[in-house]
């Protein structure tokens, strides 16, 4: 074949220029596809400005396009409220990292986490800092810490704990027998006072099924009920309940998914046929959650905050719905609304609540 090729150069040519010109080819395509695989595996990054005053008044809606461009994955500012500190938090797992930066605004320059300061001008600046965090060599990534001052290890261990299946039913139980139950023969430590104990006695029974859900989801709707919550401690390996007040952080009702409404829970937009009915609204959720095979959780605490019976009448017309179309029709009779979110053990489920609480669900 060598010999060919050297008796036949002329001919051989154009072969050879058509090896190289694929040869070449193919090396660009898996250097793009490097790349890309790069990219996307860089962890998300979300952005919370603290904006404590600016002289000019447009500098929230310019420093949101200025952070956007820079790659922040969602870009939101507000006023000052006590407590708040800089930071960053990976509030994703160790093995898939999504942080949460805490900023500030001030004097109209961008203060990042522990103390790098931009001004509008610095987008290249700011965005080398995001790329440092991303790839683990900033400043802020050593001084990460995930919620309860955990690391991400330490949070993915907590989260392990309570990822166990509820395997009884809660529905019209005595709270404080439940709450008991769901924590006998766990791997884990729950320390409780006699006076927060005898709070969760004298209250009433549970008002919804929650076996099928994992453990720590199922104690956080069962706490957070009577104004109390689970807070782990920093060693990683025990808990207590506490009461739940406002600048307390305890374990959350669900986190967040990674993924869009639509892609966590499908069945959101199936079709489905409906009439004209007037029932209850826990009724109707009730339905619709049997039908949708997918948990839907109340959150009885802020809707006796807000008077609101759950067992108030809802209505719905005759027609063909998306099912997500249905929920927000019914919800939206008594100024509710829902968010997906998962349990602790990464299983889908819709919690139900008041606009404002939504907003404001810590993780």
């Amino acid at each position: 074949m060598w010999h060919y090729f050297v008796a036949n150069r002329e001919s051989s040519t154009p072969c050879l220029q058509y090896l190289c010109t694929f040869w070449m080819g193919y090396q660009i395509c898996l250097s793009a596809c490097s790349m890309s695989s790069a990219i996307a595996a860089s962890p998300t990054v979300e952005i919370e400005v603290i904006n404590e005053g600016s002289r000019s008044i447009l500098a929230p809606q310019e420093w949101a396009e200025i952070l956007g461009k820079a790659g922040f994955a969602r870009v939101s500012i507000r006023s000052r409220r006590s407590g708040d500190t800089p930071g960053v938090e990976n509030i994703g797992s160790a093995r898939q990292p999504r942080y949460r930066v805490t900023a500030f605004l001030r004097n109209d320059r961008i203060i990042l986490p522990p103390s790098s300061q931009f001004n509008k001008r610095e987008l290249g600046n700011i965005k080398e800092w995001l790329r440092k965090l991303q790839q683990g060599d900033g400043d802020a990534s050593g001084s990460l810490q995930g919620p309860f001052g955990l690391s991400a290890a330490q949070l993915d261990r907590m989260r392990n704990q309570m990822a166990s299946r509820v395997d009884i039913n809660t529905k019209e139980k005595p709270r404080a027998a439940v709450v008991d139950q769901l924590t006998a023969n766990q791997d884990f430590s729950l320390a409780i006072s006699a006076l927060l104990r005898q709070k969760i006695v004298r209250t009433e029974r549970t008002s919804q099924e929650l076996k099928g859900l994992a453990t720590g989801t199922a104690l956080a709707v069962l706490l957070r009920r009577v104004g109390l919550g689970l807070q782990p401690r920093k060693d990683g390996t025990r808990w207590s309940v506490i009461e739940k007040k406002r600048d307390n952080l305890v374990w959350p009702v669900g986190w967040d998914s990674d993924q869009s409404a639509a892609r966590t829970v499908p069945v959101l937009g199936k079709q489905v046929e409906t009439q004209v009915v007037t029932l209850s609204l826990n009724d109707a959720l009730e339905q619709l959650a049997a039908r949708m095979e997918i948990p839907i959780l109340l959150d009885y605490r802020e809707l006796a905050k807000a008077g609101i019976n759950p067992k108030a009448p809802v209505s719905m017309r005759s027609g063909r719905f998306i099912y997500s179309a249905v929920l927000r029709h019914l919800l939206r009779q008594h100024q509710l609304t829902f968010a997906v979110r998962l349990d602790d053990s990464t299983q889908p489920f819709l919690w139900v609540s008041t606009y404002d609480s939504l907003q404001r669900l810590q993780p």
